[in-house]
């Protein structure tokens, strides 16, 4: 894959998991709990997105973010329109973390010249 669509992708999914996982929980409003089930399609959008990054296997960081969805989500409670309306905050915030570029690993040592 080039370096430019290396960068895109994760991008462009985790940017269909905050549409995906808003969709889910404002059509899920009438069947009570099982508006549960958006943070848990954006946490595994998240570990996806991270995968795709560059990397075989999510990180840690990664499995951290996507609990911290469900957790977030929980203590909001599955009251529909909460948690509908907090999913594409949850989804930036996951965005950022993940794909800025100083979120990657950095080399300890300077560089040798």
């Amino acid at each position: 894959m080039r370096r430019s669509w290396q960068g895109l992708v994760p991008a462009l999914v985790i940017g269909f998991g905050i549409v995906a996982a808003t969709f889910v929980a404002k059509h899920a409003a009438d069947w009570g709990i099982t508006v549960l089930v958006a943070p848990a399609v954006l946490g595994t959008i998240t570990l996806i997105a991270d995968a795709l990054a560059g990397r075989r296997r999510p990180s840690l960081g990664a499995w951290i973010l996507a609990a911290t969805c469900i957790f977030v989500s929980l203590i909001v409670g599955p009251e529909a329109p909460r948690v509908a309306e907090s999913m594409p905050l949850i989804g930036t915030v996951t965005w950022l973390t993940l794909l800025l570029p100083n979120s990657r690993p950095q080399p300890c040592s300077p560089p040798r010249s």
